[in-house]
């Protein structure tokens, strides 16, 4: 009886695995719904292995271009130019798959500026709480000029995380990013205490998307290789030469 329960849990593990596992290599895409620019697309999906990104750019009936983004069958992909409902016209419509967000500049859905995008779970302005695991957040926002990604991981209660994501001001950051760097070194979490356990800054496009101590070793090896800009929090990309 043992024995069985024991092969029943190992299954389940296993398939718990498999599932993770499988979930980062399903594609995200941009989604929104009835948008007027990219700014305003503030949201993304994880799609299913059978769906790829698109965009649709439609004229209303008042001659308003919009825009809406997601996930699609990929044999829904395959018919374009159709009429929609409300009257719209279908002004382009286009799909992708391969890399993450692909669909950020399809139909003309492009960023006009040069803020960058950090994932934004705050619970804050309407925005999503911390989730449990840093993959479930699912919103975007665009940063100010001097402001950065952030993330920290925080003890919710006597057995789980909540990971926060946010932007905030460059400055703070700053002195964060300093302080990291003169004191950093990889050891095990050990018992954990109330409160925040980890917190880090960035400037890459969405760099904050993964659990804090991740991209906090990704900064770290990118330091010791000499490929992380200290002024602007970002990844120097591989010389050619």
């Amino acid at each position: 009886m043992n024995k069985s329960k024991g092969v029943v849990l190992l299954l389940v593990c296993l398939a718990a695995y498999i599932q993770a596992q499988d979930y980062w290599t399903l594609p995200r895409c941009r989604r929104c719904h009835r948008v007027t620019s990219f700014e305003q697309c503030e949201n993304y999906v994880v799609c299913d292995r059978n769906e790829a990104c698109f965009v649709d750019e439609l004229i209303t009936e008042s001659g308003i271009a919009v825009f809406e983004a997601g996930c699609r069958a990929i044999e829904v992909c395959k018919a374009s130019g159709k009429k929609r409902k409300r009257g719209d016209l279908v002004a382009c419509s286009k799909c992708c798959d391969g890399d993450d967000y692909c669909n950020d500049r399809l139909c003309g859905l492009k960023k006009e500026s040069n803020l960058t995008l950090c994932n934004s779970c705050d619970g804050r302005d309407g925005r999503p709480q911390p989730p449990q695991y840093p993959e479930d957040c699912a919103y975007l926002r665009q940063c100010a000029p001097t402001e950065a990604c952030f993330a920290s991981t925080y003890m919710y209660d006597a057995t789980s995380l909540r990971h926060y994501s946010t932007c905030r001001s460059k400055k703070i950051c700053d002195n964060l990013m300093k302080y990291i760097f003169e004191t950093y070194q990889t050891k095990a979490l050990g018992k954990r205490n109330a409160g925040t356990i980890c917190a880090v800054c960035c400037g890459d496009e969405q760099c904050n998307k993964y659990a804090c101590e991740t991209t906090k070793k990704r900064i770290r090896y990118l330091n010791l290789q000499e490929r992380f800009n200290h002024t602007t929090l970002t990844e120097i990309p591989w010389s050619a030469t």
